[in-house]
């Protein structure tokens, strides 16, 4: 894999991690209190599938095996170029909440 496509899978974990945790935050069902939160909340799940499906589609097209290959090489994912920064997790995060956050930031965030 080259550096990009390492760099775009990451994205796509980022992204789906943050929509998950989301998810994982919301109700099971709504009262009339909660009303209110739906629409965005159903923008969060139909980000998350399309994200997923997008996702799908990039792994049918590099091969799960490449993947697992390129992820299980520390040599390879020690390279400088291959690193997933925390300036492209906080632009990730912004496209998925609207925050520019690291991976730390989140879980401080919202899971505790």
């Amino acid at each position: 894999m080259t550096a990009e496509q390492i760099k775009e899978f990451c994205r796509y974990q980022h992204k789906d991690l943050c929509y998950k945790i989301l998810i994982s935050k919301m109700p099971v069902g709504y009262v009339n209190e909660q009303v209110y939160k739906l629409p965005k909340d159903m923008e969060i799940r139909r980000a998350q599938l399309e994200n997923e499906e997008a996702m799908f589609i990039f792994v049918e097209g590099i091969g799960m095996k490449e993947i697992e290959t390129t992820f299980s090489n520390p040599a390879i994912m020690q390279r400088a170029e291959n690193r997933f920064t925390f300036d492209e997790q906080r632009e990730a995060s912004k496209e998925a909440l609207g925050e520019a956050l690291t991976m730390e930031e989140i879980v401080e965030k919202y899971l505790k």
